[in-house]
């Protein structure tokens, strides 16, 4: 079943599975449903299972989530809260949502136009208030007045332009290959017109250091051992430009 789960994911089974697993006490497939979610979740809520997620599997405080961009999940969640009209989780939930990452004028959108944003806007004013100051100010001087340093200014992986572009690798066991792309300088608003480049090398026999060669005096030890079949898949990214006010560490 988990070997399964990439290719029943368009059927709208990861979900029923994920269900399954909790009432067979099957926690493997507990954790593969969930990552498979987490990394796939723009599809799911493009599915009729996503009618049938349970509060549990929104996973809205995951930073691991791969989808198009957080205004996206926004409107999920209200999609998902009209279709269950719950209580109690509804402020929870809305409180989740990393509105520092969506831009001024959705924002403004949402205040309006929101069905979900205007009823409960009483229980969300200070996140929104918050997000619009730091859309509004440099990265650098709001951080000398608020903690940036939370899951709030964390943006998750998004798939939007401005976040980066697909790469497609065919043969991925072929040999190594490399690419670039760019993204924004950071999710505020302020930096918007701010790009960073970044250097790309997908390895499918990558060796940790562990495993690369190590020389030694003695004649019995010259080299250690080393198979190709010790290495596994790697993905490296590292930032070929260096923008100014860069973050560093």
């Amino acid at each position: 079943m988990k070997s399964h789960l990439a290719s029943e994911s368009n059927q709208g089974h990861v979900v029923s599975w994920y269900h399954y697993a909790v009432r067979t006490g099957d926690e493997a497939l507990q954790e593969n449903c969930l990552k498979f979610l987490a990394w796939n979740l723009s599809a799911v809520m493009n599915t009729a299972e996503w009618a049938s997620v349970s509060i549990d599997l929104l996973l809205l405080e995951c930073s691991d989530l791969v989808l198009q961009s957080e205004l996206e999940l926004y409107t999920a969640v209200e999609e998902w809260v009209a279709m269950h009209q719950p209580e109690s989780p509804v402020i929870t939930m809305l409180r989740s949502v990393r509105y520092p990452t969506i831009s001024p004028s959705h924002l403004f959108h949402l205040q309006k136009q929101s069905l979900v944003m205007v009823k409960h806007y009483n229980a969300v004013q200070d996140l929104l208030f918050q997000a619009f100051q730091f859309h509004s100010a440099s990265p650098i001087h709001f951080a000398k007045y608020f903690d940036v340093n939370c899951s709030m200014f964390l943006p998750r992986n998004y798939l939007s332009t401005s976040w980066g572009s697909q790469w497609i690798i065919n043969n991925p066991a072929r040999d190594d290959r490399s690419t670039s792309f760019q993204t924004q300088l950071g999710p505020s608003n302020h930096d918007s017109s701010k790009h960073v480049t970044w250097n790309v090398l997908f390895s499918p026999r990558w060796l940790p250091v562990s495993l690369c060669p190590v020389y030694s005096d003695s004649v019995s030890g010259a080299i250690q051992s080393v198979r190709i079949e010790d290495g596994c898949p790697c993905l490296v990214i590292t930032p070929a430009t260096m923008p100014l006010h860069f973050p560093i560490g």
